[in-house]
């Protein structure tokens, strides 16, 4: 059938395009003859609306698909300068140029004709802005050729549409050729507008109207320009939807091209300028209201609310609605001089607070709002008979009587009984739920979290089961259906609902054929954001609690979560580190991946932090991680090793960008605790810690753990006087510095001990050389992995195959110094040092390695030179490392070894004094016991 209308709307216009002459040019009907071409083509399009049943006037609806469809082919038909665009339209490009153009007024004259004014304003909302800017500037033009009444309806709901269209633009885009000018346009042509509502031509047609008629409109008017301007302000306070259903029908575009967005801080700048326009006008027709007519208002009585009252009561009453919407909208700046007009014309509405209930249900059954508002505030004293009287009238119910039902079954849960009421009362909650618009749904929600204290009042025993099977077979949070029931089930313990939502979007094993997109959870944002007592953010604190008790989750997903939270500005980089990522580093023994997790995620975050990041704890943390990992006897070494290069680069970069704060003075006390915290080792890394001007080498680290060893010592009172000589512990200082090494700091601190200061290890220096020193070097990395393999429990799995791999790859890099190594020396000390771990190593994973191993090194070919065969040992030593890195050994082997029990003395006495904080002095002091019995049990032997 609408084929034939444009077929029919063509042909005619056509003819008269013929007829007239060209009918985009008619501007105006300044002549007779122009009055007669557009008086015909009205009655001529509107016989062809009769014949072709498409609605006219008073039946014209804007959302009946024929009036929007015929509506929309004379827009693609008018010649805006837009329509070069238009044709661009997948769907309705082809309507473009199919008739002979008509002019925007000529538009505007068939529109009106028609009464399609409603049609004209709604569709705006789904309309190209450039498009609409024109529709604006004609609409301003021709306002003045309808009736008042007409007038100001359609300026009324073009203003608050263009609200809603200002608001989307941020929200989905638009299309517009030059977006910043065109929102200038815009917003003069609404301004535009706002000022027609006053302007004398709107009014002239009162001259034939009596005083009270006039009186009586005016009145009205205000009241729909009240209306209209909190509508406005809460555009700019609330979410904006268009209707998807309608959007459909009502939409035509440039195609693909021209999309645009814009930052909602543009928006709310020519938004704030609207609602001043909006505020000016309001004041200046309250200041048009005099005592005749005001007294005027007080006989003419209206319908409000299905009762019969004044127009003077009704004003009152909007004037005292207006009055309390300021003081709950913050944002929005009232003059003194608006409040002042405002409460001279405002009336409190009475409530029938001395009703009874029978007296309330009498007067709501007549349908008087407000008795029903009285009823619902005084449901602390209803009983199940008056709850019956509600849950019948349902349909009647607002968000602010969801609230108060809400309320009600608050107070029910506290009854051990009453379980069939309770369940009625949760069903009519549901039923009102469903009527409920998305934005009053989340007003609510939130309201109650926050009154409650995001308490689980309302869940009951089978509330997680029910959310669960609900969230199985329906998670897709974009229907609106199930975002309501979502927000339903939150409110009842928001942290462990928002809880299982998360954990599905990051991809917890629990709910691994569930899936809900970050961006679709991003929906819940206005929860997620609810501060909780604690001063975090609700999404923060269950991420927490996920990262500090979970450890099942994709870290793919969980990093893309993330990300598009902190891109949804839902919280910032800020925000999740202090709350989130601070806290897992610095907690003990939760799972390796988590600890991976939250070392690699600052890594990745840290560049969106800023100054607002708790630096002083982040460092804090940082060190006991580090250190922390250093000492792991439960993280594999290579993983561990990995983690600390990472997290040294990590605190190296915090350093960096906060140079200043090491100079302050009040962080010198936070340095000597980070100082304390870290091993001597890691002032090779950190010299600024150290105030040091030249990098450290190996001395600089022995001295350090004399001094820090014997700082501790001379705090215990008991054992100042003892003949503890430290020097006597120089090797095993040497030697917990090699066990907690990273793989770089193993090669750097060999090299030194071996090439760069191998005198300072050396007994006699002048009888030695740099061969003695590889030599000596070679034996102790050796009897170290000896006591990897007999106490494993005690050191990182897979450590006794990382030292390995660590000399060999060390090995590999001094021989490449020339001249400077005794090969064949270097191999008869591999061969002897190797045969020492027999003893160690037997009944261990590692036996059948080993076995290979000597083989070959008892076998090895004497045909070739010596620098090659020691190339060929040092290969089969580096496969036999890789092999054992491989397994983990599990078995702790019998303490029979007298030097593996004083080498676990001083390594357990070091740790303690490194990690001295007090409460360890007992241990402290029975360690020391320890190594000074041993050491007389040496000289005994000797």
């Amino acid at each position: 059938m609408m084929d034939e209308y444009y077929s029919k709307i063509q042909m005619m216009l056509i003819k008269k395009n013929n007829e007239y002459g060209q009918l985009k040019f008619l501007s105006s009907k300044t002549t007779e003859e122009d009055s007669h071409i557009i008086l015909d083509i009205c009655n001529r399009v509107e016989n062809i609306f009769q014949d072709y049943g498409i609605p006219i006037g008073d039946d014209v609806s804007i959302n009946n698909t024929k009036c929007i469809e015929a509506f929309k082919y004379l827009i693609l038909n008018t010649n805006f300068k837009s329509q070069e665009q238009l044709v661009e339209d997948i769907l309705n490009g082809y309507l473009v140029d199919m008739c002979p153009p008509i002019s925007p007024y000529l538009l505007m004259e068939i529109l009106f004709n028609l009464k399609y004014e409603n049609i004209l304003a709604e569709s705006i909302l789904y309309f190209p802005l450039d498009l609409v800017i024109e529709i604006m500037e004609i609409v301003n033009r021709c306002i003045t050729m309808i009736e008042f009444n007409r007038a100001s309806n359609l300026i009324i709901n073009l203003i608050l549409n263009s609200y809603k269209k200002f608001i989307n633009i941020h929200r989905m885009g638009t299309q517009s050729l030059d977006l910043n000018t065109s929102l200038d346009s815009f917003s003069m042509h609404i301004e535009e507008l706002i000022a027609a509502l006053t302007d004398n031509k709107l009014t002239r047609s009162e001259n034939n109207l009596t005083e009270m008629k006039k009186n009586e409109r005016f009145g009205l008017t205000l009241r729909n320009i009240l209306k209209m301007i909190k509508n406005c302000l809460q555009c700019d306070e609330n979410n904006v939807t268009v209707n998807a259903d309608l959007e459909k029908f009502y939409k035509v575009t440039f195609g693909r091209n021209f999309i645009v967005t814009c930052e909602m801080e543009v928006i709310k700048s020519q938004l704030n300028i609207l609602n001043s326009a909006l505020l000016f006008l309001l004041m200046k027709i309250l200041k048009k209201i005099d005592v005749n007519i005001y007294l005027s208002w007080a006989s003419i009585d209206i319908e409000d609310n299905s009762s019969s009252i004044s127009l003077q009561q009704a004003i009152g009453f909007d004037c005292y609605y207006m009055l309390e919407f300021f003081k709950e909208c913050k944002s929005i700046e009232v003059y003194d001089d608006l409040t002042e007009c405002l409460q001279q014309l405002s009336s409190k509405p009475k409530l029938p607070s001395s009703a009874n209930f029978e007296e309330l249900y009498k007067s709501i059954d007549e349908g008087k709002q407000e008795s029903l508002k009285e009823l619902m505030n005084r449901y602390e004293n209803w009983d199940n008979s008056t709850f019956e009287y509600v849950r019948k009238n349902y349909s009647m119910l607002d968000k602010n009587d969801f609230s108060i039902l809400l309320e009600y079954l608050t107070l029910l849960t506290a009854k051990p009984s009453e379980e069939e009421h309770k369940q009625n009362v949760y069903n009519t909650l549901t039923k009102v739920l469903t009527k409920l618009s998305i934005p009053d749904i989340y007003e609510v929600v939130i309201e109650y979290i926050l009154k409650h204290n995001a308490s689980d009042q309302l869940e009951s025993m089978h509330t997680e089961e029910m959310f669960k099977n609900f969230i199985h077979r329906n998670s897709n949070l974009k229907s609106s259906t199930n975002l309501r029931i979502v927000l339903f089930f939150i409110l009842k313990n928001p942290q462990k609902f928002l809880m299982i939502l998360i954990k599905m979007s990051i991809g917890c094993s629990e709910w691994k054929n569930v899936m809900i997109p970050p961006k679709d959870l991003s929906l819940l944002s206005p929860i997620m954001i609810i501060y909780e007592k604690n001063n975090n953010k609700l999404v923060l604190n269950v991420l927490k609690i996920i990262g500090l008790n979970t450890s099942d989750w994709e870290t793919k997903k969980f990093s893309n979560f993330i990300t598009t939270m902190i891109d949804e500005n839902i919280f910032t980089a800020d925000e999740f580190m202090n709350s989130v990522l601070i806290p897992m580093i610095g907690t003990n023994n939760i799972p390796t991946s988590n600890i991976t997790f939250a070392i690699n995620t600052i890594r990745q975050t840290m560049i969106k932090c800023t100054d607002k990041i708790n630096l002083e704890t982040l460092l804090i943390n940082l060190a006991r991680t580090m250190s922390s990992l250093r000492r792991s006897t439960r993280i594999p070494k290579y993983t561990s090793d990995e983690l600390i290069t990472t997290t040294i680069r990590i605190f190296k970069s915090f350093l960096h960008f906060n140079e200043d704060w090491l100079k302050k003075d009040e962080s010198k006390s936070i340095i000597d605790k980070i100082v304390k915290i870290l091993q001597p080792i890691d002032q090779i890394h950190f010299t600024t810690l150290w105030y040091l001007k030249t990098s450290p080498h190996i001395i600089d680290i022995m001295d350090d753990y004399r001094r820090r060893i014997q700082s501790v010592i001379l705090r215990l009172s008991d054992v100042q006087s003892s003949p503890l000589e430290l020097e006597s512990l120089q090797q095993d200082f040497q030697r917990h510095l090699i066990l907690n090494s990273t793989e770089q700091e193993f090669i750097r601190v060999a090299s030194e001990m071996t090439v760069i200061h191998w005198r300072y290890f050396q007994v006699n220096s002048t009888d030695t050389d740099e061969n003695d020193a590889l030599h000596k070097f070679i034996k102790m990395t050796i009897e170290i992995g000896c006591y990897c393999l007999e106490l494993p429990d005690r050191v990182a799995p897979n450590t006794f195959g990382f030292l390995i791999k660590c000399l060999i790859k060390f090995i590999r890099e001094i021989i490449k110094l020339e001249n400077k190594w005794n090969y064949s020396k270097l191999i008869d000390c591999l061969r002897e040092n190797i045969k020492l771990i027999n003893t160690s190593i037997k009944n261990s994973e590692y036996e059948n390695f080993y076995t290979e191993i000597l083989i070959f090194i008892e076998n090895y070919s004497s045909d070739k030179s010596t620098h090659e065969l020691l190339i060929n040992i040092l290969k089969c030593l580096d496969d036999f490392g890789g092999k054992c890195v491989e397994i983990i050994q599990i078995m702790s082997l019998d303490k029979n070894n007298l030097d593996i029990i004083k080498h676990e003395v001083a390594q357990d006495f070091i740790n303690d004094c490194l990690m001295f904080e007090g409460e360890n002095q007992s241990s402290i002091m029975r360690r020391v016991n320890e190594i000074i019995f041993n050491m007389n049990d040496d000289e005994d032997a000797n």
